[in-house]
């Protein structure tokens, strides 16, 4: 099976793993499944722990689902400074 562009992974959010978990359940709750890359257990494991839980969880969503999404984020996001946002969603 092969993916094509529209299964590509993109990301749309980056923050701490409460802030991720969040907008995760709020993605599940309309029915986007998000991928969760937490950059802060990945690195405890390999025995390189980094300090930066603020930007330590990255939540990915298949391109077809990013407009859907990225609504749903932005629901989530106006608490957050709006450089913030777009720094940490292109990282």
């Amino acid at each position: 099976m092969f993916m094509t562009e529209k299964d590509e992974l993109v990301l749309i959010f980056t923050g701490s793993a409460i802030e991720a978990g969040m907008v995760k359940d709020n993605l599940e709750h309309e029915g986007i499944i998000p991928l969760l890359k937490d950059e802060m257990h990945e690195s405890i494991a390999s025995g390189r722990a980094t300090p930066d839980t603020e930007h330590a969880v990255k939540l990915f969503v298949i391109r077809s689902d990013y407009e859907k999404a990225s609504q749903v984020v932005q629901q989530y996001v106006p608490q957050k400074n709006a450089t913030d946002i777009r720094s940490e969603t292109n990282r």
